[in-house]
């Protein structure tokens, strides 16, 4: 029997340590009177405003209460004992990770007298925390300009102590630890710009987030490991049935002209990015169990102007040419060989790669069908000079369609996206609160091809993360956070040859 107590506490004491980021808020005071002294036995109680979940403390002989563990949001606290006027807190927020203080004064009241004092608290003076940050409530999440991709990271950089060219607070990005419900989600899954645009495993969409809470320095214990912070809190439901059904559009019709296009006098880029969706979020049982889901997709397409190498019709025969004393280059460069036209600009000496070289093995084109119609048939002919050689290598500019850009390592947000997310809260009793969130996504792009001539190929990303938490206040002084998460990501890529387009070719 005594190893089975010392294994449970074991248990017990073991799981706070691998709790990655405290995710509950955590409220404490003191019960007094008018002249000072401690009140005992006082009832205090906290009321989640949009969930109805009560939360009673009673105070002890020091007239301290302490509720270990809130859910994020905005709470009313109230202090009651027979005798004296009920004091209450009204339009306190709690973040994430938050610990407030809120100390109550109560006046005696007169025999058969009711008196209720409503006082707004200031959190932000009243929080015991050292540590240095900023917090994005909901509010600003869903109201701010996020740009065309409309990615909640997107607001940090405005944030005191971020700025451009990855700084965070003078850190680099990899310092920066970010979690979403409490588990770490850094991942290169969506790329970071010149903005601090973070390194998380799937894209934050603004009805996702409820809250974004950013701590530039002194990040406390409980945050997990990284010398900053950046923390998401997912939406929950409530007592009340709320849903919105959104659509937004970027299209490049309403764009200035790109400035490279307009040096080169090339046509402007075609963007039209389509992002849609809708969330729905109320009650399973009132008071005690509430859901989220929200759907958000996008269908990306460009055109872009591609400049890509090819040969010269006189490469292609074999010949090669050379301006004798001068190093072959671009009409761009400093000492051109070629015009924009692709005119020789001095005396061309050329020789054959077949008859001149006099390899008894390189006499003539190739026989292999697949090169020589390479050569002969697909690639597309030179008509800009102002890369490669000039000579012998020039470049075929064309409009390329590009249904979803797999972003070059990372996935980036320039993609076709299916993103389905969900969040369940129970609360099992009143120290007892199990919670899971959870998205899967699914991003669709192509392999670009080179040619007009040539054919795509496909690049597919599944990146999920799941998290379960159950939260149980012990007492007034001990709190417990069991939490597990998974994160994981599916890649495939498949060639053209993959995907059977040239199967019995030549």
């Amino acid at each position: 029997m005594l190893k089975k107590h010392i294994l449970v506490a074991m248990f017990v004491l073991l799981i706070p340590i691998a709790v990655l980021a405290q995710t509950s808020a955590a409220v404490g005071g003191t019960v007094g009177d008018a002249t000072g002294a401690v009140i005992p036995g006082v009832e205090v109680t906290s009321r989640n405003v949009n969930t109805g979940i009560e939360t009673v403390q009673l105070t002890n002989e020091s007239g301290a209460y302490n509720f270990a563990s809130l859910q994020p949001g905005e709470y009313t606290f109230r202090a009651t004992l027979p005798g004296f006027q009920t004091q209450t807190f009204q339009n306190i927020t709690l973040s994430q990770g938050q610990q407030v203080r809120l100390n109550f004064a109560l006046q005696v009241a007169s025999v058969g007298q009711i008196v209720e004092v409503v006082t707004d608290a200031d959190v932000s003076l009243a929080t015991t925390s050292a540590s240095v940050g900023d917090v994005i409530p909901e509010v600003e999440v869903r109201s701010l300009p996020l740009g065309a991709v409309r990615d909640v990271l997107q607001l940090i950089s405005g944030t005191p102590g971020t700025g451009p060219e990855r700084s965070f607070a003078g850190q680099g990005i990899r310092a920066v630890n970010i979690t979403r419900d409490g588990v770490t989600i850094n991942d290169t899954r969506y790329g970071v710009g010149n903005d601090f645009q973070g390194q998380n495993a799937t894209y934050v969409s603004p009805d996702l987030v409820e809250e974004v809470q950013i701590v530039t320095a002194a990040a406390d214990a409980e945050a997990a490991n990284g010398s900053a912070q950046v923390r998401l809190q997912t939406r929950s439901g409530t007592n009340d049935i709320h849903g919105a059904l959104f659509y937004t559009n970027n299209n490049s019709a309403l764009n200035a002209k790109d400035w490279f296009d307009n040096l080169k006098g090339a046509p402007k880029s075609y963007v039209n990015r389509n992002q849609y969706g809708g969330r729905v979020a109320g009650p399973i049982i009132k008071n005690k169990a509430f859901f989220f889901v929200l759907i958000d997709n996008q269908q990306y397409l460009t055109k872009q102007t591609f400049v890509t190498n090819v040969f010269t019709d006189q490469a292609r025969q074999g010949n090669f040419r050379y301006i004798p004393g001068q190093r072959n280059a671009s009409s761009q460069a400093a000492r051109p060989s070629v015009d924009l036209a692709g005119n020789p600009l001095g005396p061309v000496t050329s020789f054959n790669l077949f008859s001149d070289v006099r390899d008894p093995f390189r006499t003539g084109m190739t026989t292999v069908p697949y090169w020589r119609d390479l050569l002969t048939k697909y690639m597309p002919p030179a008509n800009d000079f102002t890369v490669g050689d000039g000579l012998n290598i020039a470049g075929h500019r064309w409009n390329r369609r590009i249904a979803g850009n797999p972003g070059g390592n990372s996935v980036g947000n320039d993609n076709n996206r299916q993103q389905l997310n969900a969040r369940v809260d129970y609360q099992l009793s009143s120290d007892n609160r199990l919670s899971f969130s959870m998205s899967r996504e699914q991003d669709d792009a192509v392999q670009i091809r080179l040619w007009p001539t040539g054919l795509d190929g496909t690049s597919s990303y599944f990146p999920h993360v799941y998290t379960t938490q159950w939260t149980s206040v012990i007492s007034p002084a001990v709190l417990n956070e069991f939490r597990i998460g998974r994160i994981q990501s599916g890649f495939h890529q498949r060639s053209p040859f993959q995907l059977d387009c040239c199967n019995g070719q030549t």
